[in-house]
């Protein structure tokens, strides 16, 4: 997490070395939940290996996948983050992961109290806009092809764990139709 931090080029080695000090280390294994729908989210986390899968569930329990997280990132229920209320969404390990957890209390507090961290949390706010907006953008002008091949191109190594419903339902396709890309891909 700490290169994470630092490829920003905003936190100073003081700034570094407080995050040191207030990171913990945990493993989830696949299938086990970060967070489910109605918790409050307490944490955020940085995953070291692994994808996480956002999703929620429809009153008829079909569940949508609308966020895929790999390695090398931060996560968390973003909105029950910032406000303190339950989430609306579920946060699943797709596969085992190795995190690196810093509590929403100490993120918040160093945030009040040095000035590159608030900073920091600026930025990756606006990041998390960002990247939903191109989500939005690429789910409405690019077809389910080439949605495909964008994941496909940025994350090749990675797609084959995650199981077909899943990617399907992240990319807006019904299984068959992903079957029919992949073969078409191939």
């Amino acid at each position: 997490m700490r290169s994470y931090f630092q490829s920003f080029n905003i936190l100073s080695e003081k700034e570094l070395q407080l995050l040191n000090d207030l990171t913990t280390y945990r493993t989830l294994k696949k299938g086990a939940f970060l967070i489910r729908e109605g918790d409050i989210s307490k944490e955020v986390v940085f995953i070291r290996s692994g994808i996480l899968r956002s999703f929620f569930t429809k009153p008829n329990g079909e569940e949508i996948t609308y966020c895929l997280t790999f390695g090398n990132n931060l996560m968390t229920a973003l909105s029950s983050l910032l406000e303190g209320k339950p989430t609306h969404e579920n946060i699943q390990a797709l596969t085992t992961l190795e995190l690196e957890v810093v509590k929403k209390e100490d993120l918040f507090a160093l945030s009040e109290q040095y000035f590159g961290w608030m900073k920091i949390f600026k930025v990756l706010v606006a990041q998390q806009y960002l990247e939903l907006e191109q989500r939005m953008l690429d789910l409405q002008r690019l077809d389910a092809k080439s949605r495909y091949e964008k994941l496909i191109q940025d994350r090749k190594e990675l797609v084959q764990h995650i199981p077909l419903k899943h990617l399907a339902s992240f990319l807006n396709v019904t299984p068959r139709h992903l079957s029919r890309l992949r073969a078409e891909i191939s």
